[in-house]
């Protein structure tokens, strides 16, 4: 386990950022003193904040170059209304899809997949 201030020093990130992503429940520590309310990362968690990293990366290129970016983590889905409410307000006619390699993590083209299938029978599209 590392404290707050080493794990943000591996991931290059501030202790600001990891508290922030901690209030945005993207990356909650493996464990919290209940004495102290000192924050502890597992060494497992690295790659989810690299991913949380690349995604921000790639949602600030897209807003550049003036192109609608909608990142959503397939573990955790997103709501129906919300995916509407993006596909009416930046008039989406045809979505791009992009993510790891199923090589690189098996099942990932099947999940993406299903959620894009509950969303777009939801929305209405």
């Amino acid at each position: 386990m590392f404290r707050i201030g080493d794990f943000s020093q591996l991931g290059q990130v501030s202790i600001r950022t990891l508290r922030l992503y901690d209030e945005m429940n993207l990356l909650k520590p493996a464990q919290i003193d209940k004495f102290t309310g000192y924050r502890y990362y597992a060494i497992e968690q690295l790659p989810r904040l690299n991913r949380i990293l690349a995604l921000k990366d790639l949602g600030r290129y897209a807003r550049q170059i003036g192109k609608p970016c909608l990142v959503v983590a397939l573990e955790e889905g997103i709501e129906p209304a919300t995916f509407r409410d993006w596909l009416a307000e930046n008039h989406i006619t045809v979505l791009n899809v992009a993510g790891p390699r199923a090589s690189q993590r098996p099942g990932v083209y099947a999940a993406a997949c299903r959620l894009l299938d509950t969303l777009l029978q939801n929305s209405g599209a």
